[in-house]
């Protein structure tokens, strides 16, 4: 290694930034509702604080505390439409002040447009408009196979409208793409770009021989739109091995960021000024992290990485880091969303019109060793926190989205079931009491916070004080890397605590590390408890009792 790529390194190693108190506000709409008025907040933990105190104004007015909690998310439901409304977030031990949040806005809106609805919970298509635009028309290239899974081409198709495509134009073939593997190839993580002065779209993508991974190649092609691609080459990027990656473009700047070292760790390179080469290394990032699917976007001058952990096909913590500048210094790992990215794996980024961001969270369910249902993307909105630094997302039952909306922060959002009535509430089992209160306190992508029962079957009961209609009960539980599990248990409804009648029946269940249930009856309940049968091994079937953890039980109603 020279000595220029060394120093270019040093900044993620060594000057690692520390982002402010984060805080990120989202709002969603409840189902039923006319108008998209709760907000969705989320902060980081504060290192000595043991509270966490919300407040709340309207407008120009004084700030109102609206909740005091232990964790690191709160709903504020039934808010004006049109009332512009924020939100700061006080870190305390006991009366002291550790730290205090910056401020987050957002203006409640009654939907005046057609939208896509995204379902979460079957494969749905999803419906974003082409960036690749010049003279009025857009541009899309369908990557296809021959029956053995090898490259065959690239097909040029052409648009009026961004969305209905026809034409069948072959502009680049695998007897020119495949010459550098001697053999059948294939493309993985395939991605276009338009480049801004140019008047050309850029491909790069992960470039292997069709029957394995030995390679560690990426790909470049360009071409002017309406004419054949012309094929840039494949090799491994400044003689660095390459896996997953990510093609992201920051106006005229381009940028590669690649899994290297067998996954081990990630590479950001810069690309000459026309896009179609590797120019240099500019840092090496999650070190010895085993992240894989690098997804970047950028807001208000800051860059965030996510990743997934590399965990074969299976649900693994996603994190993401930050910085403001490509090059770094970039932020320590922070986890994101969900234990298990709500089974799913951490996965490229949509980007709408109304400059809105979607994580596409991969659920690889086909591909698990024990099968689950088809394959399938979710689709979990993005929230940034206004200063930079902080980055959040969520899971809804179903997401409204819209690619013709421009108007900031109208474009997306989720719509969430019911409220939620189980944090915090006094919680119950028949196994024990270890860090029992963990698993209702609001926080779901912390690994260590986990109630750990001391038997297996047992049952975890949440007394919501009062009754209530069920819509929904998630149940996170502890994901062990390399032991990935799924539990097979159901859901129960009672207003006494002794006779309880079936409110989801889970026995099936192969989804490792999260699992959402939707109670059809239309009953009240009081206690809510879930019983847990079996934790089983995805990997070999086998019971693996010793690591069991319920991270959260979440519990919607009316």
């Amino acid at each position: 290694m020279s000595l220029l790529r060394s120093l270019l390194i040093l900044p993620a190693f060594h000057n690692l930034i520390n982002a402010e108190f984060g805080l990120v506000s989202q709002l969603f709409q409840l189902s039923g509702a006319a108008s998209v008025n709760n907000a969705k907040l989320s902060w980081a933990f504060v290192d000595g604080a043991t509270q966490y105190v919300v407040q709340q104004s309207i407008g120009y007015g004084a700030f109102q505390t609206i909740a005091t909690v232990t964790g690191d998310t709160y709903d504020s439901y039934g808010l004006t439409v049109g009332s512009t409304y924020n939100w700061r977030v006080t870190a305390s031990n006991g009366n002291a002040q550790v730290d205090q949040s910056s401020t987050t806005s957002l203006t409640p809106f009654a939907p005046q447009n057609q939208y896509n609805t995204y379902d979460n919970t079957v494969p749905t298509s999803l419906r974003i408009k082409s960036s690749l635009l010049s003279n009025g028309v857009y541009y899309r290239y369908n990557y296809e196979t021959f029956s053995n899974g090898s490259f065959s081409r690239f097909v040029e198709q052409t648009s009026s409208d961004g969305y209905t495509f026809s034409g069948d134009k072959t502009v680049l073939t695998g007897d020119v793409l495949c010459r550098p593997s001697n053999y059948d190839c294939k493309l993985e993580s395939v991605s276009f770009q338009p480049h801004p002065s140019l008047d050309q779209f850029v491909m790069w993508a992960h470039y292997e021989r069709s029957g394995d991974y030995g390679l560690g190649y990426v790909a470049a092609a360009h071409g002017t739109p309406g004419q054949n691609l012309q094929f840039d080459g494949a090799y491994r990027p400044l003689g660095d091995d390459s896996r997953d990656m990510t093609f992201f473009v920051d106006g005229e700047n381009a940028y590669l960021v690649t899994s290297t070292d067998t996954n081990t760790n990630n590479n950001i390179y810069s690309l000459t000024a026309n896009w179609t080469a590797v120019d240099q290394r500019l840092a090496q990032v999650n070190v010895n992290g085993h992240r894989e699917v690098p997804a970047v976007i950028k807001a208000n001058n800051w860059f965030y990485l996510f990743t997934s952990r590399a965990a074969g096909w299976l649900p693994s913590q996603p994190q993401y880091i930050a910085a403001t500048n490509m090059a770094g210094p970039w932020s320590n790992p922070v986890n994101v969303a969900n234990t298990a990215t709500f089974s799913a794996q951490s996965g490229g980024v949509a980007k709408l019109e109304s400059t809105q961001d979607a994580m596409m969270a991969n659920q690889w369910s086909n591909n698990w060793p024990t099968r689950g249902g088809p394959t399938r993307q979710l689709m979990l909105p993005i929230s940034l926190a206004p200063g930079g630094g902080f980055a959040s997302y969520h899971f809804y039952r179903t997401t409204q989205y819209s690619d013709d909306i421009s108007t900031q922060g109208q474009g997306l959002y989720g719509v969430q079931t019911g409220r939620i009535l189980s944090v915090g509430k006094p919680s119950s089992s028949n196994a024990g009491t270890q860090g029992i209160a963990l698993a209702n306190d609001g926080v779901q992508d912390t690994p260590d916070r986990f109630f750990k029962p001391s038997t297996v079957p047992f049952w975890y009961q949440i007394d919501l004080q009062d009754a209530h209609a069920i819509s929904q009960v998630d149940l996170t539980t502890n994901l062990v890397q390399g032991t990935e599990t799924f539990y097979r248990f159901n859901v129960t409804g009672s207003n006494d605590g002794n006779t309880w009648t079936p409110l989801a029946d889970q026995s099936n269940n192969v989804n490792p590390g999260f699992a959402a249930s939707f109670p059809t009856s239309t009953e009240r309940f009081r206690y809510i408890r879930i019983n847990v049968n079996q934790i089983r091994n995805n990997v070999n079937g086998n019971e693996a009792d010793f690591t069991g953890g319920v991270t959260e039980v979440t519990v919607y109603g009316s």
